[in-house]
């Protein structure tokens, strides 16, 4: 079999043949064009077609890019419950120990004195109220050397002893600090844990976007497989008539009735459409191959799409109010908020702090160590505490810089909502007119198919040359992949469309 041979020297190879077998080779490939075609018809009835939806939710479910923003989320839901710490108990413990000679102020101070103790506290951070509760336990021993007291009269010695030369205290408080003014219901105490939470909101919509932005960039992928499977169908068609023609013109130079010149412009236009079957056959086969790796799809030669190309969508226009809850604008709002919050902390910090202090307990002593730990001694404690800042420029000039990044906030929202407003009204357009050039293109292709008839007609009437049937079929199959590229543009113009309404990403 001599394969795809072209011009002269291939009717020169065959002109040896007599004229009922001279396209005999032409025949046997046309007869294979046709079996490959049922064969990959018969194929693709086996094979589980690809529909975009299915294809939107392997992306979903495999794609690690959207494993990585779901991540994302996570790390920070973590470093912001991570900030709930502060308000786990601490417990403390510091032992002391210490000895002197105090310098004497009266006969009563000892001459050499010696503590030991340990202080036990359990203590945490109250953010529903801002205050601050803890339990504590004491106990310190003292051992200490006093003067006699000499009583007048007294033998030598004896004298009147003022202290205990040992002595136990034990101790156990609760307490309590509540402010009053500054921190009040812990706004300072919760300022970061609830900008973390507000971080959390903007990774959230930042993520939503992330992946909307993924999905619309391997739906539109996906499309541009579409379109080459239906460009491949276009030249496949286009194959299949040069073939046809070319066997025609073959029984006609038998016959006498063209020239040699229309069997040579006949091969050379199988040749043609050869190379461009062959060429977007490798194309399509690229993209597909490419889609399934993207999805962790196995290999397989005879997937086919399954998608309406030429069906057109529903696209209403947006209602004003939309634009409030539309993503970008939701991610301003929560930066607002965010400013908020420190513009509160902020004005807090201005105030003065009062705190109101409440303590209360049971002590008790003596010099045995087992009956210092009785505790029959209550004592309670009521206070404030009071400070003001003098001055405080810093916190002042914080507030102005956030008053100032809140009006920033605004204009940006004013600007997000016209860039939503004229890239929705754009594309809305864009879309409407597509809509009148795919139907004009579509009333192109019956035309071209029309032309390509008569032209036909005409030749085989001896009226025309076949240049004009084979320019004629040549327009055909440009009017066709015109039609196939205008539906495949709309259809991804209907995709950002759904992006740019938040509508694209499955579960938003």
């Amino acid at each position: 079999m001599p394969g795809w041979r072209t011009g002269r020297a291939f009717v020169d190879s065959m002109a040896v043949e007599d004229d009922s077998g001279r396209f005999n080779m032409w025949r046997m490939i046309r007869r294979g064009i046709q079996v490959l075609s049922g064969g990959a018809c018969l194929a693709c009835l086996g094979a589980e077609p690809l529909t975009l939806a299915h294809f939107q939710q392997r992306i979903v479910e495999t794609h690690p890019a959207f494993a990585a923003e779901v991540l994302h989320v996570a790390v920070a839901e973590k470093r912001r419950d991570a900030l709930r710490g502060r308000e786990d108990w601490i417990l403390s413990a510091s032992p002391f120990y210490r000895d002197e000679e105090p310098v004497s102020s009266s006969t009563f101070t000892p001459t050499d004195q010696q503590l030991f103790g340990a202080d036990l506290s359990l203590s945490r951070s109250v953010w529903n109220t801002g205050g601050r509760v803890g339990f504590s336990l004491n106990y310190d021993y003292t051992d200490q050397e006093t003067p006699l007291i000499e009583i007048p009269g007294a033998a030598a010695g004896m004298g009147l002893v003022i202290s205990e030369p040992s002595f136990h205290r034990h101790r156990a408080l609760i307490t309590y600090l509540h402010p009053l003014l500054r921190n009040h219901r812990g706004i300072q105490d919760r300022l970061e844990y609830d900008l973390r939470d507000l971080d959390v909101r903007l990774s959230e919509l930042q993520t939503l976007e992330n992946r909307e932005d993924l999905l619309l960039e391997m739906s539109s992928k996906y499309l541009d497989w579409v379109l080459l499977v239906e460009q491949l169908r276009i030249v496949r068609g286009r194959e299949q008539l040069s073939v046809d023609q070319y066997e025609e013109s073959g029984r006609r130079r038998a016959q006498n009735l063209v020239d040699e010149v229309d069997v040579l412009r006949a091969e050379n236009g199988v040749q043609v459409a050869r190379q461009r079957t062959v060429l977007t056959q490798a194309h399509a086969r690229a993209a597909q191959r490419e889609l399934e790796i993207l999805v962790s799809l196995e290999e397989d030669g005879t997937r086919m799409p399954d998608f309406a190309l030429y069906e057109t969508s529903e696209h209403p226009g947006v209602d004003e109010s939309w634009y409030a809850s539309s993503r970008p604008m939701r991610t301003l709002e929560t930066l607002r908020d965010q400013l908020r919050r420190r513009m509160l902390s902020l004005a807090d910090g201005e105030r003065a702090r009062l705190d109101l202090v409440l303590s209360g307990g049971l002590a008790s002593g003596d010099v045995s160590y087992g009956d210092s730990a009785e505790f029959d001694r209550p004592e309670a404690q009521i206070g404030l505490q009071f400070s003001v800042p003098l001055g405080n420029r810093t916190m002042k000039r914080e507030a102005e810089a956030t008053l100032l990044e809140l009006q920033k906030i605004h204009k940006q929202e004013e600007h997000m909502r016209l860039q939503l407003k004229a890239a929705l009204e754009t594309v809305h357009i864009q879309m409407g007119e597509l809509e009148k050039v795919i139907e004009l293109n579509r009333k192109q292709v019956n035309a071209a198919k029309k032309q390509t008839a008569e032209e036909r007609k005409a030749y085989d009437q001896g009226r025309s040359p076949l240049t004009f049937v084979i320019q004629s079929r040549d327009g055909e199959a440009r009017a066709e992949n015109l039609h196939a590229e205008n539906a495949v543009q709309y259809q991804k113009m209907f995709l950002q469309y759904q992006a740019l309404r938040d509508e694209l990403l499955p579960g938003d």
